[in-house]
């Protein structure tokens, strides 16, 4: 559903293919082959700069202290219910 690719990377990927199809037809030691693997080469340098990037570990430090943080406050909040016979021993204010 969500794991759409953009049309340049179906277009890079669809050019490493023609490459490889290439390289196929070519002798190892030609000037031609050289070409194509450096070519080939660049291409798979596209495919892994456009690649996601990864999150750094102060990202991850984040991430994980919030959710800490909210585990904590919604355990404290469930075995600290505030009930109705306890608020009745409360002296009233408004009176």
């Amino acid at each position: 559903m969500f794991n759409t690719k953009p049309a340049e990377l179906d277009h890079l990927g669809q050019a490493i293919a023609r490459v490889h199809l290439a390289l196929e037809n070519e002798e190892i030691d030609s000037d031609k082959y050289k070409l194509l693997l450096d070519r080939l080469v660049t291409l798979n340098s596209l495919k892994e700069d456009n690649s996601r990037a990864k999150l750094s570990g102060d990202v991850k430090a984040t991430i994980l202290a919030n959710l800490a943080g909210i585990v904590i406050l919604m355990n404290h909040e469930r075995a600290h219910v505030i009930t109705t016979k306890a608020l009745s021993f409360l002296p009233k204010l408004a009176r």
